[in-house]
């Protein structure tokens, strides 16, 4: 009967575990912070009662952890976190950009080059290293190509791609400008927008949040 019952409290810390580990990560990802590192600091105190709290994932912030733990889940497969940055930078355009939620879209970003970082920055730099790093276009690459796939994709509406648009840094437009803009013209025609009102050419300097153009005045 004793073991039973030390099994069966073994089976609740996993399971309590497992919940705290997911509430973290998913509060975090759908943006109540606070509600992350609520369960954050409760699974902290649960790992340091069972002598694990000087695990890495736990030494730094929360987005240091969530990251930790995607780049974890990514660590076999370069295609698979491959995927799974793009399903971040993906998320920081139509959730954050698209809404102009520039915080949204700082948390993704920040979190798929955390994850980028967490893959590549502990590792050894021996020769397989490197050869499966190169595979991986640097960063402000794969940020580059995954806006100028979702800045073109037909199946979301275009009025939410010019939201998008105006809300994208500066630096961001420029880079995608000369291979997207023919594709968002032909676009905007088909949609009865002015392509220079929809997806105007990028500007030397960014306006201020106050400034920027919102879907309404573009369809106007």
């Amino acid at each position: 009967a004793a073991d039973f019952g030390l099994a069966e409290e073994a089976d609740l810390f996993a399971t309590w575990e497992t919940f705290l580990n997911l509430a973290t990560i998913l509060n975090f990802l759908y943006g109540d912070e606070a509600e992350a590192q609520k369960y954050f600091k409760q699974y902290k105190k649960l790992l340091s009662q069972q002598g694990f709290d000087e695990e890495p994932a736990f030494q730094g912030t929360l987005e240091n952890f969530v990251a930790i733990r995607f780049a974890d889940m990514a660590e076999v497969k370069l295609g698979d976190l491959r995927q799974l940055i793009d399903a971040m930078i993906r998320r920081s355009l139509v959730q954050g950009l698209a809404q102009g939620n520039l915080k949204t879209f700082n948390r993704f970003i920040k979190l798929a080059k955390a994850v980028y970082d967490k893959r590549y920055g502990a590792a050894e730099r021996g020769e397989d290293t490197m050869l499966d790093y190169n595979k991986l276009l640097p960063f402000p690459k794969l940020l580059e190509n995954s806006f100028q796939k979702v800045i073109t994709e037909e199946s979301l509406a275009i009025l939410l791609r010019a939201r998008m648009w105006a809300w994208a840094p500066e630096q961001l437009r420029q880079s995608v400008y000369q291979s997207t803009k023919d594709t968002l013209e032909r676009q905007a025609l088909a949609a009865d927008l002015d392509p220079l009102r929809a997806f105007p050419p990028p500007q030397g300097d960014d306006q201020s949040a106050s400034e920027k153009p919102t879907t309404t005045s573009i369809s106007e």
